[in-house]
């Protein structure tokens, strides 16, 4: 099974995953270090990924400013995910050969994407 952003084809090359606690310290005159923890953060995933195709990548660069939830699928699962950012790099490949169905002059971006769980 592929991987696919709000049905748009991209191509994962690394996947992290952060969690996080919102603690204060305080640090009183004459005394220890105070935590109070007020909950915790949804995690926020970041992928990098090629995409094929300026097609597909207008797709993707359409998804940062719309508000709307998106279906990030792959072969563990799927959910529903808020793109926090995108930020694209332009590879410099003689010709590409990862998506068979576009012509093999077809310009290919290393975008990396921060994705924020519904």
């Amino acid at each position: 099974m592929s991987w696919t952003l709000g049905g748009t084809r991209i191509f994962v090359v690394d996947k992290s995953s952060e969690y996080k606690q919102i603690i204060a310290r305080l640090q009183p005159i004459a005394s220890g270090t105070v935590y109070h923890i007020f909950g915790f953060e949804n995690p926020i995933f970041k992928i990098s990924a090629y995409v094929v195709g300026e097609s597909d990548l207008s797709d993707l660069g359409a998804m940062y400013n719309d508000a709307a939830l998106h279906v990030f699928s792959g072969p563990v699962g799927f959910a529903n995910f808020y793109v926090n950012s995108l930020s694209v790099k332009d590879q410099k490949w003689v010709k590409q050969t990862i998506r068979p169905d576009l012509d093999c002059e077809t310009n290919v971006y290393l975008v990396d994407i921060e994705l924020f769980q519904e």
